[in-house]
């Protein structure tokens, strides 16, 4: 239109049209209308009996002090409390004391040198 600024888009003053870029660019008011999505409990989560966890860990006769370190290493960035949402992490925290207690019980076993 005529005698309006160049820099007006469709009416909108300066102020508004730098929300509008804003919002375009922030990827947390792209989508305002969508519901935040609630976390998805992974499957290894549930399975929280010992006779579970320890087939997992896969303990051997043939494992050594370092093959358990590596184990329970591993595990540990599987599994611990710190890497899952709040509803999970009671599941994860089990998981890692039981993981910890049949490791350290076949560490016992492991024969004195």
């Amino acid at each position: 239109m005529e005698g309006e600024p160049a820099n007006a888009l469709h009416g909108l003053d300066r102020f508004n049209e730098g929300q509008v870029l804003r919002s375009l660019i922030n990827p947390a008011q792209q989508r305002p209308w969508l519901p935040p999505q609630e976390p998805v409990m992974p499957d290894h989560l549930a399975r929280i009996a010992p006779e579970e966890i320890a087939i997992e860990l896969a303990i051997a006769a043939a494992d050594t002090q370092q093959t358990l370190n590596e184990k329970r290493r591993a595990f540990a960035k599987a599994n611990h409390p710190d890497g899952f949402a709040a509803p999970f992490r009671d599941d994860a925290n089990r998981r890692m004391m039981i993981a910890n207690l049949l490791i350290d019980e076949a560490m016992r076993r492991l024969p004195r040198s």
